[in-house]
This record gives C-alpha cells, structure tokens and sequence, in this order.
C-alpha cells in the first residue's frame, strides 16, 4: 500500500507539472519536533478513561470473586516525538509566483504518555493500590498536500502560510502497565502488577485503518546562497510541530 501511494504522489506531480508553461520547483528535506501538550485538556479525560477501563478489565479478570468499588486515579500527561520530511513544491507562475502547491512525506513517531498513582477499592474493604502508565505510540508514514504562500517574493526572506492535509496508514501500540501491590484490612497482601500491549489495528474499538491528518503551517524561509535556503516553522499538525531544514529552488 505505501508503495502505491508513492507513486501515486510522484504521478500526480509529474500530471499537474505539464498543465503549467514554465514552472518553478522547490524541494525541501526537514526534521521536526512535534507535541500534543497544547491541545491536552481536549484528550486528557478521554486517555484517563481509556487507562481507568483497561486498568479495571484486568482488574476484574484477575479478582472475579470481587466486586469492584471506587476508583481513583491522580495522573500526569505529557506527549513528544519528531520525525523527518520530504517535500516537493510546485510554483505555477515561475520566479515571481507567490503560490505554490505541495507534496510532501513525513515520517513522525508520536508518543502520548498517561502516568501516576491509582486506586481501585473492592465492596469487601480489600484494594489495589499502585503506579500506573499508559501510553499510545503512533508511527506516522504521512502523505500530505498543501497550498502555500509566500510573502515578500523578490525579498531573501519570505515569510509564508499554508494549509493542507493528507493520510498515513494507522501504525502503533496502545501500552499501559501498573506496578502496585493488594490490600486487605489495609494491609499487603501481595504484589500486584500488569503489563500488557496492542496492536493499534488489533483493537477492535478501533474501526479505521487510515488516520488523517490535518495541516496549518506558518514559517520563514531565508535564501542563503543562489537557489539555496533555509526555513523554520511551525503550526498544527495532528498536534503541534516545529521543524527546520534546508530547500533548493530550481
């Protein structure tokens, strides 16, 4: 399936290259660093409960003679990962064109992390007590398209905005584990712990194979040298990112 995105990619280039007289190229290699921390009050409470039923499900496997009570759970979230990207850029209206239409790659490694201290209680008065984690790892192969444009053309800085967005194939692992010990007439028992790992396309809750992905970008691109630059910026992209590299023009 990659492959054929590919070369779908690089046949839709050489397709819309014809339908312009004298176009200008640009192709651009870039590393970017991307986090989800900026738009955590939108999933946190979703990964809470996401920890809370994976956490209790094995709970009650492991108990069946109990019968879960309160739960509580105090836990941190954080999100990092990076990656690299390719991209190829078509100018329309040559030297002096401001508009441009982009086919880029982005291979990103993504991971969202859930951690802290949880308490499950049972009707009896027994309970777990332990440190938890959960984390959902997301390995993007992204194809994207965007349109771009450039500020101050005739300038050696130009400061740009584009908009865009594409797909990548649903790649990854939801993990979660707890480290902790069980308690009756509050004292231990015996240790308590849980390790467990799926596929992102094994879980059945899950109904789709693609993830889409969703671009707004803006940024600054210095020339350097004849045809040579560089740029930097920054912008949603499934998250936020900030990412830098080299671009030649041609």
């Amino acid at each position: 399936m990659i492959k054929k995105m590919i070369f779908m990619f690089f046949y839709m280039i050489l397709i819309i290259s014809f339908g312009f007289s004298n176009p200008k190229y640009y192709i651009s290699v870039g590393y970017g660093n991307w986090s989800l921390n900026l738009l955590k009050n939108t999933i946190e409470d979703k990964l809470n409960d996401l920890l809370k039923d994976n956490l209790q499900d094995n709970i009650k496997n492991d108990y069946p003679a109990q019968t879960l009570g309160d739960y509580s759970q105090d836990v941190n979230f954080d999100s990092s990962g990076g990656g690299v990207n390719f991209q190829i850029r078509i100018y329309p209206g040559g030297e002096k064109g401001s508009f441009s239409l982009g086919f880029s790659y982005f291979r990103i490694d993504s991971k969202i992390i859930i951690s802290g201290h949880v308490r499950q209680n049972f009707v009896s008065g027994d309970y777990i007590s332990s440190n938890a984690e959960g984390n959902l790892i997301i390995n993007y192969s992204a194809f994207v398209v965007d349109l771009k444009w450039d500020l101050l053309v005739e300038g050696k800085i130009h400061p740009y905005i584009s908009f865009g967005g594409g797909i990548s194939p649903l790649k990854g692992n939801l993990n979660y584990n707890a480290i902790g010990a069980y308690y009756s007439h509050n004292k231990k028992k015996g240790s308590y712990t849980i390790n467990e790992s799926e596929d992102l396309t094994e879980i059945e809750d899950i109904k789709i194979s693609y993830l889409p992905v969703l671009i707004i970008n803006f940024g600054i691109r210095v020339e350097i040298i004849q045809n040579g630059s560089v740029f930097v910026d920054g912008g949603i992209w499934n998250g936020f990112m900030v990412k830098g590299g080299i671009a030649y023009t041609f």
